[in-house]
């Protein structure tokens, strides 16, 4: 079984498109950027304090996740399927933003947090199979790990924490089910911590590939073979944008047809144009960035920019 992750969510009225996006460099989720950054600070406190070198603080994407930083590059009309490019290069090669808001960091969470987040919805726990449905071929997605509520019996809507050593044999196969959801959590939790760092780096990225379904386009078998997260890989995705977050999705559950509705039909590798794209983004929204932080009197450069919010 593997383990799976966590795109982002806010709260309010939200917004929704389809977007054609590139992946343009990987980084730290944004809260473990965060950690890091405040145990740099005080480590640096300290050494001007005591005259001693600094402490190097470690990093490392099996216990603070990963993310890989996106460009919206065009918006897709629904009805028309036509695209309209959100970012263009002028004849001197320099990069033309149509539209501000086209940066996005989109991030895989480990276990341990998914397992603490309360917010339970399905795109956290699942994404695609390695096989496709033989009556119309497309990608199955099924889930990957254990929900991250307590169980629920669905016709009394009475939920697993609400049982008591009084009423458990009450509810004797609601009680069942809950301690098999927490067994398989300990499971998972185990088998992450007896990886490597380069295999949860790949398990990382094999996750964000399942949940934006980034498949071999070409490949007919019914195998299906994923594509990792790198630099100029461009993908289709539903962008949802929620107050000042944003969320991109490959799939969702559509309830009026009872199935799936699929944002991404594959995608091939990069080319040296669309790596060379790329590059000239992250040049961009990093000059970008350091304006911004400047304009608001701050003189550090933000590496990643990032809109989803940290559990």
């Amino acid at each position: 079984m593997s383990i799976f992750g966590y795109g982002g969510n806010g709260n309010g009225d939200s917004e929704t498109e389809i977007v054609r996006c590139i992946f343009l460099d990987k980084a730290y989720p944004h809260h473990y950027q965060k950690q890091i950054s405040e145990l740099e600070a005080t480590e640096k406190e300290l050494s001007e304090t005591t005259g001693l070198e600094p402490v190097v603080v470690n990093k490392s994407y099996k216990e603070g996740g990963l993310a890989w930083n996106y460009a919206i590059i065009a918006k897709i009309n629904h009805e028309s399927e036509e695209a309209f490019d959100t970012v263009y290069e002028n004849p001197d090669g320099e990069i033309v933003v149509n539209e501000p808001g086209i940066y996005g960091s989109y991030q895989q969470f480990i276990p341990k947090h998914i397992q603490g987040n309360s917010l339970g919805f399905a795109h956290i726990i699942r994404g695609g199979a390695d096989y496709k449905h033989r009556n119309n071929n497309s990608v199955a997605i099924i889930q990957y790990i254990p929900g991250t509520l307590p169980e629920k019996d669905w016709n009394t809507g009475f939920t697993a924490d609400q049982i008591t050593e009084e009423n458990k044999f009450e509810h004797t196969e609601l009680f069942v089910k809950e301690r098999m959801r927490v067994t398989e959590w300990e499971r998972v939790l185990e088998r992450w911590e007896k990886l490597t760092e380069d295999k949860a780096i790949d398990k990382l990225e094999d996750m964000i590939s399942r949940r934006l379904l980034l498949f071999n386009m070409h490949d007919s078998d019914s195998v299906v073979k994923y594509v990792k997260p790198r630099k100029g890989l461009i993908f289709t995705a539903k962008l949802t944008r929620k107050g000042i977050y944003t969320e991109l999705s490959g799939f969702e559950w559509n309830k009026e047809n009872s199935a799936y509705d699929y944002h991404s039909n594959g995608v091939e590798l990069p080319c040296e144009e669309e790596i060379e794209l790329a590059d000239k983004l992250i040049v961009h929204r990093n000059n970008m960035t350091y304006i911004n932080k400047i304009s608001a009197g701050k003189e550090e450069l933000a590496g990643v920019i990032d809109d989803d919010p940290p559990f």
